[in-house]
């Protein structure tokens, strides 16, 4: 039986489904073909597989950059895969996050994300990211006072300012944390002369807060050209989260002096909501609270948050 309600968030790194029974499932945002047929291979967590390790004669393909579509024709092919895996038909209600500043172009490209699996156009429900996690976060919608949410993704970091159910004023900035696996990737090159790849400096940022000493990696001895796994000192990583949290606060700064009087005033009392997967980081709310003199806490639900909205929606609808 085919799904009457279904919510996605495709994110340029995970895709956040809600799909059988209002279950959150996650899949990686990416699609193999096979070059020469064009044909896909595999998609999501399968395909996470073949990241930064594609064998020849086949493409991994990531359809969502920078936190828009980047290629709409993977992107229709990934997202059919996805219907077949959960169940979306033709008469299926999709509910779609979007980015909050979004053109009547990159609009038209999401209602037809789905057009491979036959789902009418008028069954595409588009809502704006911002809203959504507001939703997804808990905050108060429909008062007039100003409040904010930062969307701390993966390559982009998108800040809006939100009153009386809508958004009073936004913008997407270009970086987000990845920019620490990058920095985390080179600085190991520089300091240990090891090669790492984007999995590996992943996993030490996250494992960083864990221990900020020691942590075991493994990669290329760009000296003797052979694999090697080693232990490595860390505690330097500690500096380029400083610096990627001073790049956020800069960048929140700048969205609020350009805010009415009163929507500024009114964030000192209550504050910007975090959410993405930077919203976890350790240390990022009490270092931008410091910074900008207002209340900042974490969501809570981190990369959820969004597809936690669609979901109070989704429940909504099926109970009128």
């Amino acid at each position: 039986m085919r799904e009457r309600y279904a919510g996605f968030d495709f994110g340029s790194y995970e895709t956040k489904i809600c799909g059988r029974n209002q279950e959150i499932f996650h899949e990686k945002t990416m699609l193999v073909i096979e070059e020469e047929s064009g044909r896909p291979v595999c998609f999501g967590n399968q395909a996470y597989e073949y990241y930064e390790k594609s064998p020849e004669g086949y493409q991994l393909i990531l359809p969502v950059q920078e936190g828009k579509i980047y290629d709409l024709s993977a992107l229709k092919i990934f997202a059919a895969l996805l219907a077949q895996q959960y169940r979306i038909g033709r008469k299926t209600n999709v509910y779609l996050a979007v980015p909050g500043q979004i053109s009547q172009i990159e609009q038209r490209a999401y209602e037809e994300i789905f057009q491979e699996t036959k789902v009418k156009k008028e069954h595409v429900m588009l809502s704006r990211r911002p809203l959504a996690e507001a939703a997804g976060a808990g905050l108060p919608m429909k008062e007039p006072y100003a409040r904010a949410i930062a969307d701390i993704g993966s390559q982009t970091m998108e800040i809006s300012v939100l009153a009386s159910e809508g958004i009073i004023a936004g913008r997407m900035f270009g970086m987000g944390s990845r920019w620490l696996d990058d920095m985390i990737a080179l600085q190991v090159k520089k300091r240990s002369q090891i090669q790492i790849g984007g999995r590996s400096s992943e996993r030490l940022k996250l494992e960083w807060a864990k221990e900020k000493k020691m942590q075991l990696i493994k990669g290329l001895d760009l000296a003797a050209g052979l694999p090697i796994e080693a232990r490595i000192q860390v505690s330097w990583i500690g500096e380029l989260f400083e610096e990627f949290f001073g790049m956020v606060a800069d960048s929140i700064k700048e969205l609020i002096e350009k805010l009415p009087a009163a929507a500024a005033a009114d964030l000192i009392e209550h504050g910007i909501c975090l959410t993405g997967g930077g919203a976890g980081l350790s240390g990022i709310a009490a270092y931008l609270e410091k910074e900008l003199l207002i209340p900042v806490w974490n969501g809570g639900t981190e990369r959820d948050t969004a597809i936690l909205g669609i979901r109070q929606w989704i429940t909504k609808d099926r109970e009128n």
